[in-house]
């Protein structure tokens, strides 16, 4: 079977691509490629070769902020020239709209999950797309055209459900992923539809019985180990859990005489660890995670012996204030012979 002219014309442009990524600087390489593709683009079907050049570009370069320009640059060409054909069709149809629906276009998710940006518009003629943007300062970032996704971040999709409904999902939400998200229409005149993406990152903090900020905490062998878990900006239900080294212990009954309290506060909630009759195995790296989220660890150390056996660094401590405490003494009664003889 002889291959098609455009077969063909896609695999040079692959393998142009292979050798001269690797030769030409990135401002030449954009300059040549966008060249290239605005021939290419009038002597073949346009949105046909745009599909084409994308998946090269994201096959040859995974997440790389130069293909998502080039993708932009080819997004412009291969668009813009069917709006400025056939003024007079435009006029017999009635032009499209958003639709407000139940869905609001300020969203908040929790770091990790999954996000859905709902888009519904009316009334979309044949020739007409519906874009998702991401903006950055000044700077729009193309995400998606129709049913494409043109962006080399693997975590973004599109979705159509019928019958208005153009969704931008994105996986794995990240701290990054948070600000302004367009849908747009190419109707004339244009259609902008703006979204706001907040991303929280929950806060967790790590207390003693008394609830002071620790990062390591001593206890003598036989005494109760209480630690204190805050967690903070929680939009959504999620387990807290209480770890030593790798092993859970909120559902440990192997060792016995462990217990967690869990109490609701008006930022998020509050976990407390209870570990009764301690000994030197329950030394170790104690971390409080909130699922797959967020973490936060500090060090436990069960002292030997019945009153605890203090490491050297609190006997130095002892002993310097002994020291200090004695030359103070000695100084009073050197002052009091003084005033005596």
């Amino acid at each position: 079977m002889v291959p098609s002219e455009a077969h063909c014309e896609k695999i040079l442009l692959t393998q142009w691509w292979d050798i001269e990524r690797e030769v030409l600087t990135k401002s030449v390489m954009k300059g040549l490629l966008v060249i290239i593709l605005s021939v290419y683009l009038h002597a073949f079907s346009a949105k046909e070769l745009a599909h084409d050049v994308k998946e090269v570009l994201l096959q040859s370069h995974n997440q790389d902020p130069n293909v998502d320009e080039l993708l932009n640059l080819l997004y412009m060409d291969t668009t813009t020239h069917k709006y400025l054909s056939y003024p007079g069709d435009r006029t017999t149809a009635p032009p499209p709209y958003f639709v407000k629906g139940d869905h609001s276009p300020n969203s908040t998710v929790q770091l990790g999950a999954e996000v859905t940006l709902h888009c519904k518009v009316n009334d979309l003629a044949e020739h007409t797309t519906v874009s998702w943007m991401k903006r950055h300062g000044d700077k729009l970032k193309l995400v998606s055209v129709g049913l494409e996704a043109y962006s080399s971040d693997p975590r973004y999709s599109v979705n159509f459900r019928t019958p208005n409904d153009w969704q931008l999902k994105l996986e794995g939400a990240q701290r990054s992923d948070e600000g302004h998200y367009e849908c747009q229409v190419s109707s004339h005149p244009p259609l902008v539809q703006p979204y706001y993406l907040t991303v929280v990152v929950p806060e967790i903090n790590i207390a003693d019985e008394r609830g002071h900020p620790i990062k390591n905490k001593y206890y003598n062998s036989g005494s109760t180990i209480e630690l204190q878990c805050s967690v903070n900006k929680i939009p959504e239900a999620q387990t807290i859990f209480w770890k030593l080294g790798s092993k859970v212990l909120n559902f440990d009954s192997s060792r016995g005489g462990i217990s967690v309290k869990v109490d609701e506060t008006d930022s998020g909630a509050l976990s407390r660890l209870f570990i009764a009759n301690s000994n030197p195995h329950d030394s170790g790296n104690y971390t409080c995670a909130l699922g797959d989220i967020a973490q936060s660890s500090v060090t436990v150390v069960v002292l030997n012996g019945k009153d605890g056996e203090a490491p050297a660094a609190m006997h130095i401590g002892a002993s310097s204030k002994t020291m200090v405490s004695s030359l103070a003494l000695f100084g009073v009664i050197v002052t009091v012979l003084d005033l005596t003889s």
